[in-house]
Formats: structure tokens, C-alpha cells, sequence
């Protein structure tokens, strides 16, 4: 077992994720929210992999947490699913090669953000 370890902070209230929604034509579009958060998860997953030279071939657990700023109601597996989505290829290969997930979720929180923690 290795001792690989990467964590990553994600500033601002997490988004869930959303279903798209179709336009005339047959269009599919995304809310601009979200397409706004998926960019930043992505720049800030890129660039803390960068920094730490992550393999993501090597990952099999993942912690997240959610520091929300609301407390309204939000399904945790919805605000997993940006995440998960933007680190394939980035933090691991493919969300299909996690073993362990586990998440936790805080509301009512100053400072909001994700932390993600994967190791191998």
C-alpha cells in the first residue's frame, strides 16, 4: 500500500450538480452556474495535481467534504457528482477506479469550500 496522498481545497459554496436542459432544435444547455463551477474545480484540480506530481492512475480513496454556506436542502450525491466528474483524468483515471468514497457535508458554515482528499 502506498502512502500517495493528495488534497485539494476548492474555495466557494459548492454546486450541485444540475440535469441539463434542452433548448429549442433539440440543444442541450447548461446552466452558466454550473458550467462556471465545473471550470474552477477543474483549474484548481489541474493545478494542485501539477503541483504535488499526482499520478491519478494510483487512486483508489476519496474523501470529500462540503463547507456550505446555506442550509438549504441539497442531496450530498449531487454536490459529489461535479467533483467526481471533473477529476477524471485529473486526480484519477476515471471515477470508476475508486474503491472507497466517502463524504460528509457541513452547512451553515463561514468559510465555505470542498476539500478533497485522494490517496492510493
Amino acid at each position: 500500500m502506498s502512502d500517495a496522498m493528495l488534497r485539494v481545497w476548492i474555495p466557494g459554496d459548492p454546486v450541485p450538480a444540475e440535469r441539463p436542459y434542452f433548448g429549442a432544435g433539440g440543444r442541450v444547455f447548461v446552466r452558466k452556474r454550473s458550467r462556471d463551477y465545473k471550470e474552477l474545480l477543474t483549474i484548481t484540480m489541474r493545478a494542485a495535481a501539477k503541483r504535488a506530481k499526482w499520478n491519478p492512475e494510483i487512486a483508489t480513496t476519496v474523501l470529500m467534504e462540503f463547507f456550505r454556506a446555506t442550509r438549504r436542502h441539497t442531496d450530498l450525491d449531487n454536490l459529489a457528482k461535479n467533483q467526481l466528474d471533473a477529476g477524471n483524468g485529473v486526480l484519477w483515471t476515471d471515477d470508476a477506479q475508486i474503491t472507497t468514497l466517502t463524504l460528509r457535508k457541513f452547512v451553515g458554515c463561514e468559510r465555505p469550500g470542498v476539500t478533497i482528499q485522494v490517496s492510493a
